[in-house]
């Protein structure tokens, strides 16, 4: 795919390098820990620690009086017969009520909102594997309402999950799923199949080499519906190198598609000397948020969904689009973890780590000390990509991408995982979204 790039100033690449200091905040987080450590390896026990964030619940009103269909913005239905609603002590309801509903769909959403992917029947507990879930509430006055009996309410749910899928209710006192049956499934007819958006990245001030490139967007798009792309270079020369390659005669530049959202840029000077720079789009702080509600929206769209799952409901609450995780290819090891910085490697005790796999990063499991997946009975299908997140005190997050996953361990073996700390904590869904995407 070719793209004639201008070259800001002239045939001269304008190269920046943005260096500040890092925050007070950021300082005396790192002081903290490194006072903690001592030269030799530690133990530290960790509690585990949730994100400061979660997903947001859309708010919509309706007259409880009439029948209504809500299109949420993923393209989701809703579907509210009139007089829906009692109170929770069964008294009657009519008026305004206000309808709550999100969707959890990515890895990301499922971690942040801390939601539980085991289910536990007839004293065996399984591993889930989803194809998304949604929370739906309503209220009245302050006060919580339900679905008066011999009611329903009607669910069309955008699925990017093909297959079979048992349908699954929350149940808050037992703390385990319900369920439920299956969902009837139909092949969204709307889907569009040749555009796949590119998640947004967020500059990192400290360290990121920026390229000022003029690219012809529309021969990317999946990245045309953005504004104010910045270009990072993310390979391994130093800024005199490449100041001395753009300080040549240039006499062609081609900007083309790589993979894991990183692109080459193909350059030729003058001597038909070629260098070939590996880049990848970045958006400033300013700009970020609303590249990443752009993204939301364009992967949210039911367009974009290759089924509708048809469901229907008598408790509100949180649903779920399921089936039994199973990995015959697994191989079980006893797991320790350690996490890598700056300065020292440390051991971890009682965090919880996430393994996040399947075909779509659509298998979620999470390890603690006690309990039913221990440490010691971490296991992992070979075949399959694998990624660990595990959470740290004060939003850090510690790593371990699919590249550097161990993939030859033998069974019953003892094994330390180490994970890569991240500099500066995650902040939003969104940044967590796009890390877990580019492990």
């Amino acid at each position: 795919m070719k793209n004639h790039l201008s070259i800001i100033g002239g045939l001269l690449l304008a190269i920046l390098l943005f260096s500040c200091n890092n925050t007070n905040s950021e300082k005396n987080r790192k002081d903290a820990v490194n006072d903690s450590l001592s030269s030799e390896k530690i133990l530290e026990e960790i509690e585990f620690s949730k994100f400061d964030f979660d997903i947001p619940f859309d708010n919509y009103l309706i007259n409880s009086e009439q029948a209504k269909t809500i299109i949420t913005e993923s393209g989701s239905e809703i579907s509210i017969p009139a007089n829906a609603f009692v109170f929770e002590d069964g008294t009657n309801f009519s008026g305004e009520a206000e309808i709550k509903y999100r969707e959890l769909i990515s890895a990301a959403d499922i971690i942040a909102s801390n939601v539980n992917m085991k289910y536990d029947s007839a004293g065996v507990t399984y591993d889930f594997q989803t194809a998304g879930m949604f929370e739906i509430e309503a209220y009245a006055n302050g006060q919580k309402l339900v679905i008066k009996e011999g009611q329903k309410i009607d669910i069309t749910f955008g699925s990017q999950s093909a297959g079979s899928y048992g349908f699954y209710h929350y149940e808050e006192d037992s703390e385990n799923w319900k369920y439920e049956g299956n969902s009837l499934v139909s092949l969204n007819k709307t889907q569009n199949t040749t555009f796949k958006p590119l998640k947004p990245t967020k500059l990192d001030q400290n360290n990121d080499i920026i390229l000022e490139v003029n690219a012809d967007y529309n021969l990317f798009p999946e990245l045309k519906m953005y504004d104010n792309i910045l270009w990072k270079y993310t390979g391994d020369k130093d800024v005199a190198e490449i100041n001395n390659i753009f300080s040549k005669k240039i006499i062609n530049s081609e900007l083309v598609n790589a993979k894991n959202g990183k692109y080459l840029l193909e350059i030729t000077t003058y001597n038909k000397t070629k260098y070939e720079m590996e880049v990848a789009p970045v958006f400033s702080a300013k700009n970020f948020q609303k590249a990443e509600n752009k993204f939301n929206t364009a992967v949210n769209n039911s367009s974009n969904k290759k089924v509708k799952r048809q469901t229907s409901i008598t408790q509100l609450g949180l649903s779920n689009y399921d089936r039994f995780y199973h990995n015959p290819n697994a191989v079980r090891v006893m797991a320790s973890f350690s996490i890598k910085n700056e300065k020292e490697i440390y051991d971890v005790e009682n965090i919880s780590v996430f393994l996040i796999t399947g075909e779509n990063d659509d298998v979620i499991i999470k390890y603690e000390k006690k309990d039913y997946n221990s440490f010691d009975k971490f296991n992992f299908d070979k075949t399959k990509n694998n990624k660990l997140v595990a959470i740290l005190p004060n939003g850090a997050v510690a790593t371990l991408s699919s590249d550097e996953f161990p993939k030859s361990l033998i069974a019953n073996s003892e094994h330390t995982f180490v994970l890569n700390e991240l500099e500066t904590p995650i902040k939003s869904v969104g940044e967590l979204d796009n890390l877990i995407s580019n492990l």
